[in-house]
């Protein structure tokens, strides 16, 4: 498993999502509303297997305009 920070300057609609490197969604960490704050967030890859795969966090307003996006790797090693 690994711990995510989330740190958000200010509220709004929260996408974590966990993705293989063929782009197949493999697990949801966050969906939903999140006021401004911090979080953390455990990605426990219990069925994954050893690789590498990538998160990515959107976070969107209230009419779904994109505030923040990013991507980052994740390296699996069991």
């Amino acid at each position: 498993s690994t711990q995510m920070q989330i740190h958000l300057a200010e509220g709004g609609y929260v996408s974590l999502v966990v993705y293989d490197v063929l782009g197949q969604k493999i697990a949801t960490l966050q969906e939903g509303y999140r006021p401004a704050g911090s979080y953390g967030v455990r990605w426990t890859a219990t069925g994954a297997a050893s690789g590498m795969y990538f998160a990515r966090l959107v976070v969107t307003d209230d009419l779904g305009q994109i505030k923040y996006s990013e991507a980052g790797k994740l390296m699996l090693s069991k």
